[in-house]
């Protein structure tokens, strides 16, 4: 009985020691990087209409698809690795008069390597993003930039030395904001 004991533990030992070297490889995931990116997009749009006869409420549910190049690098001290990326992207956006077609995000990201090949990270920045509405007549549609922040999770898988994929999770918050509504390019006294 004795010497099962001590082969049982040889045998935890060895179990033990192999995932031990295998963590001490840190993976190298700093550099300079750029890719593409492509997936899906969903939106909510309320708007809040004033007139001289009280307040509207209505909103627009949109989904469609986001597509892009993203450019960063990546910073690494240990296991963790940090670094600011920049996504410009065309965002297919559009029903009930109103249209998002333009999106550039700047973040940061923070993440921490696991095994030999995996980077699970959070991320977080500020979004700019181009707004098209076109409201029903008589009034004039108008385009314009709108500011907020972005923040999400993803992982990548190391493929190769200079190849990774991933998915990632974003949600982007753009300020509210308030615009006149014109017919001829004259004011009408109401506010979207």
């Amino acid at each position: 009985m004795k010497t099962i004991y001590i082969s049982l533990f040889a045998f935890f030992v060895l179990l033990c020691a192999i995932p031990a070297q295998a963590q001490d490889i840190v993976p190298d995931w700093s550099g300079t990087y750029i890719g593409a990116h492509l997936g899906a997009a969903r939106a909510t749009d309320t708007q809040t209409i004033r007139t001289p006869f009280g307040v509207m409420e209505g909103r627009v549910d949109l989904s469609g698809n986001i597509a892009g190049i993203h450019l960063g690098k990546n910073y690494q001290a240990g296991r963790v690795v940090f670094g600011p990326i920049l996504d410009v992207n065309h965002v297919g956006l559009d029903k009930g008069g109103v249209a998002l077609d333009l999106q550039i995000d700047a973040r940061l990201n923070i993440g921490y390597a696991v095994g030999r090949n995996i980077l699970p990270y959070l991320t977080a920045g500020m979004t700019m993003a181009h707004e098209i509405a076109r409201p029903t007549a008589p009034f004039d549609g108008w385009k314009k930039w709108q500011s907020g922040w972005i923040a999400g999770a993803g992982v990548n898988v190391g493929l190769s030395k200079n190849l990774s994929v991933g998915v990632l999770y974003l949600h982007t918050d753009l300020k509210k904001d308030t615009h006149l509504l014109t017919v001829g390019g004259a004011p009408t006294g109401l506010t979207v």
